[in-house]
């Protein structure tokens, strides 16, 4: 369920998504036909080849974590239920280990994985809970685009 991989429909930026690894891949192609096809993929490892093969746009190295982050963000407040379990891991390391993916996204027991997954799915995990802990019948409290728009700092006044 915590699987790039796994179903689970998203939209994102105006675009439906049958998985994350879907949304991840069309959007790091340039061309639209690429993004199209990506995004219409039969499956999230289909999506991952047509995605490696397309040519990336040219800012995406400097990006791509940051368009994960939102991608996650995406899928966990579109399912509740996946939140729930996210959530339900408490304070736990997540180690991602995707044998298909980059070391850069995975955990590897060498020591050369950077489990940038790992981190991303820990952060929106927190988040989650943030948002679980600030509920609106609490005065003071945080809306949900707040916790997620990085407006968390600024408490809201009460509203009538």
């Amino acid at each position: 369920m915590l699987r790039n991989d796994f179903p689970a429909q998203i939209v994102f930026a105006g675009e439906s998504y049958a998985s994350v690894l879907h949304a991840y891949w069309a959007l790091s192609a340039v061309d639209a036909s690429d993004r199209t096809r990506i995004r219409e993929a039969a499956s999230g490892r289909e999506a991952h080849d047509l995605g490696g093969q397309a040519t990336r746009r040219s800012e995406w190295p400097d990006v791509r974590l940051a368009v994960m982050a939102e991608i996650l963000r995406a899928k966990f407040t579109q399912h509740p239920d996946l939140a729930r379990v996210l959530a339900s891991t408490g304070d736990a390391r997540i180690s991602y280990t995707g044998l298909s993916d980059s070391p850069f996204w995975r955990d590897v027991r060498d020591g050369r994985g950077r489990n940038w997954m790992g981190r991303l799915l820990e952060l929106t995990r927190s988040e989650i809970v943030a948002q679980q802990l600030l509920r609106p019948e609490n005065p003071g409290a945080l809306d949900q685009e707040d916790v997620l728009s990085g407006e968390s700092a600024r408490p809201r006044a009460h509203r009538e």
